[in-house]
């Protein structure tokens, strides 16, 4: 994915939606758990919930709900 996508990507993420899902491609998907998966390793379950509003485990858990779908078996792509 390139930086200008990706950067497309994480605006479309940080902008209001009034629906409960959002589509996204399998480059996005990747994308977008790679960036969690670093953000979990980067700040573990101390700061993340500070740095990102949201608690540790719902982000663990989306983690690991988006490794099912791609079938990355916890491996970064």
């Amino acid at each position: 994915m390139t930086r200008t996508d990706l950067e497309g990507l994480f605006s479309r993420l940080r902008r209001p939606v009034n629906q409960d899902a959002i589509t996204l491609d399998v480059n996005q998907a990747r994308a977008l758990r790679n960036a969690l998966f670093e953000t979990i390793r980067e700040l573990g379950s101390e700061e993340f919930q500070t740095r990102t509003g949201y608690d540790f485990d719902r982000g663990t858990a989306f983690l690991q709900r988006l490794d099912q779908l791609l079938g990355s078996g916890g491996t970064r792509d």
